[in-house]
C-alpha cells in the first residue's frame, strides 16, 4: 500500500469514529432567578446580599465575599460600595435628561399624548423604566384601562423578574405580568396576559392550583377583555440580548457580579485594616484601668480606648512601662487593588470620570472628553433602543385612548428627539456647541435645544435666538 493510500485510510478511520457522549450543563438559576439576584445588587442592602449568597450555590465551589460566614471570635465588617446602583442611576440620568421632546405629525394627537404624558408623569416613568431594565435585564410597559381611576390610559413599567414573554417566530406575541398578594391569610398570584386578542386573567395559589377570580377580593371585579382592534397593549424594553435566554434581555450586571463582590471585599478589608491599624496601648497589670468600686478590669472600647494587658516579668531595677504601638497600614496597596477592581467593574460600560472618580487632574478638557467615550458608546446603545420603544409606546397609548373614547383606532407616527452631546459640564457643552454654530453646521434653534433642553420653554428659547440675532447684526453694523 502506497503512502497516500495509508494516509487516506487513516483519515477515514478517524472521521468514522463515533462521536463523544454529550455534555449536560446545569445552570444555577433561570431568568427570574438572575433578575432577582441583580435586583438585590441594585438595591444594595448588605443584609439582603448576605442572606442570598449564604444559600447560593455557584456549582464551582467558589466562596464569595457575601457568602462567607463570619462569627465567633472572628468578626469582620462587611461594607457595600453602592457601585451597582450608581452605575445604573448615572446611565439613566444621562439618557433621560437628554430627551428633548416626543413629537407627532398630527397636532391633535400631540395634544392628547402630552396630556397622557403629564398625567402619568412620563419623565419619571421613563427614568424608572431605564433603571429597572438595565439592572434586571428587561421589562415592559403595560397599559391599563380603569375609568374609576383615570379617563386616560394608565402607564406602568414592570421589570423582567415580574413577567414572561411569549414569542411566535421570534416576534413578541404576548406579555404575561405576574403579581403576588395575600388575601385572608392566603397567598395568591395573579397572571395578566396581554395579547393582540385581549387581556386574560389567571389566579393561582402558592401550590399552583387555579382559583376563580371571585376567590379573592382584589380580583373579584376583574373580567377578561377582548380587543377587536388587534394590537398589543404592552411594549417591551430590551437593551441587549441575553445569550443564555433567547428572547430575554441582558442585565448590566451580567458577568460583573464577581467583580462587584470583590470590590466590596476590598473596601471592607481596607476598613478592617484601618481599624486594626489604630494605636494599641500595652499596659502592665499594675497600671490597668479598673472600676473604682469593684476593682474589676474595665473592658476596652473598640473605637475610643484600645488597650491590651501586658504580661512581663519584673526585673531588678526595671520599672514597668506603658508601650504605645501603631501598626503600619499598606494604604498604597489597598488603593491600587481598589482601582483595579473598579476598572474591571466599569470595563465596557462606563468611564470612571463619568462617576466622578478622580482621574489625572492635569488632563485638559479634550483629554477628559476622550475618557468619556465608553460612556458615550453605552449611552448611544440605550438611546437607539429608546428611539424605537418610545414611539411604539406613544402609538399604543393613543390607540388605546381611541378605543376608550369609541373613536376610529388608527396608527400614529411619533419620534423621540434626544440631544447629540453628553459632555460632563455645561462649559464643555458651550465650547462644543459654540464651535458647531460658528462653523455654520448648527442653527441657533438647535443650539438652544442642546444647551437648555427641557429646562427652558419654547418661548424662552425663541427669545434667546432673537436676542442673539440682534446682537450679531449690531456687531456686524459696528
Amino acid at each position: 500500500m502506497s503512502w497516500f493510500r495509508r494516509m487516506r485510510s487513516t483519515v477515514h478511520s478517524l472521521t468514522a469514529a463515533p462521536a463523544a457522549a454529550g455534555v449536560q450543563i446545569n445552570t444555577e438559576a433561570d431568568f427570574r432567578g438572575e433578575a432577582f439576584r441583580h435586583r438585590l445588587w441594585y438595591r444594595g442592602r448588605p443584609s439582603e446580599l448576605q442572606q442570598y449568597y449564604e444559600s447560593y450555590d455557584d456549582r464551582v465551589g467558589n466562596t464569595s465575599f457575601w457568602g462567607a460566614r463570619v462569627g465567633g471570635r472572628f468578626t469582620f465588617r462587611k461594607l457595600h460600595t453602592g457601585l451597582p446602583a450608581l452605575m445604573v442611576d448615572t446611565l439613566a440620568d444621562i439618557v433621560c435628561t437628554d430627551l428633548l421632546a416626543v413629537r407627532l405629525e398630527d397636532e391633535a394627537a400631540q395634544v392628547r399624548w402630552d396630556e397622557i404624558a403629564r398625567v402619568n408623569r412620563f419623565d419619571r416613568l421613563l427614568r424608572r423604566a431605564v433603571r429597572v431594565a438595565l439592572s434586571e435585564g428587561d421589562g415592559a410597559f403595560k397599559l391599563t384601562v380603569d375609568p374609576a381611576v383615570s379617563a386616560l390610559p394608565i402607564l406602568s413599567f414592570h421589570g423582567g423578574g415580574e413577567l414572561d414573554f411569549t414569542c411566535l417566530r421570534h416576534r413578541l406575541h404576548a406579555v404575561t405580568f405576574g403579581e403576588s398578594f395575600t388575601d385572608n391569610g392566603k397567598e395568591y398570584r395573579l397572571a395578566e396576559q396581554y395579547s393582540p386578542q385581549g387581556v386574560t386573567y389567571r389566579l393561582s395559589d402558592g401550590e399552583g392550583k387555579v382559583w376563580p377570580l371571585s376567590a379573592a377580593a382584589a380580583t373579584r371585579d376583574l373580567r377578561n377583555l377582548e380587543n377587536p382592534h388587534g394590537f398589543l397593549p404592552a411594549v417591551e424594553l430590551i437593551f441587549d440580548e441575553n445569550p443564555r435566554f433567547p428572547g430575554r434581555g441582558r442585565s448590566l450586571y451580567d458577568g460583573k457580579t464577581g467583580a462587584l463582590d470583590a470590590i466590596d471585599e476590598c473596601v471592607s478589608q481596607w476598613v478592617d485594616a484601618l481599624r486594626d491599624g489604630r494605636v494599641q496601648t500595652y499596659i502592665p497589670d499594675g497600671y490597668m484601668p479598673r472600676d473604682p468600686e469593684t476593682g474589676a478590669l474595665l473592658r476596652p472600647n473598640a473605637f475610643s480606648a484600645r488597650f491590651v494587658l501586658k504580661e512581663e516579668a519584673a526585673l531588678e531595677g526595671q520599672t514597668p512601662r506603658i508601650e504605645v504601638v501603631q501598626p503600619e497600614v499598606k494604604t498604597g496597596a489597598l488603593l491600587e487593588t481598589h482601582k483595579t477592581f473598579l476598572d474591571i467593574c466599569l470595563q465596557g460600560i462606563l468611564s470612571p470620570s463619568t462617576l466622578g472618580v478622580d482621574v489625572r487632574k492635569l488632563d485638559n478638557a479634550e483629554a477628559q472628553r476622550e475618557k468619556e467615550k465608553m460612556t458615550l458608546y453605552t449611552r448611544g446603545r440605550i438611546i437607539a433602543v429608546l428611539k424605537e420603544a418610545i414611539p411604539r409606546l406613544v402609538n399604543v397609548s393613543l390607540r388605546t385612548l381611541d378605543w376608550m373614547e369609541n373613536r376610529r383606532v388608527q396608527e400614529y407616527r411619533a419620534t423621540a428627539e434626544f440631544g447629540e452631546y453628553a459632555n460632563p459640564s455645561f462649559e464643555a457643552q458651550i465650547e462644543t456647541v459654540g464651535k458647531a454654530v460658528g462653523s455654520g453646521i448648527m442653527s441657533l434653534e438647535t443650539a438652544m435645544n442642546e444647551l437648555y433642553g427641557q429646562g427652558w420653554t419654547a418661548d424662552q428659547k425663541a427669545e434667546e435666538v432673537v436676542r442673539l440675532l440682534q446682537t450679531g447684526s449690531q456687531a456686524g453694523m459696528s
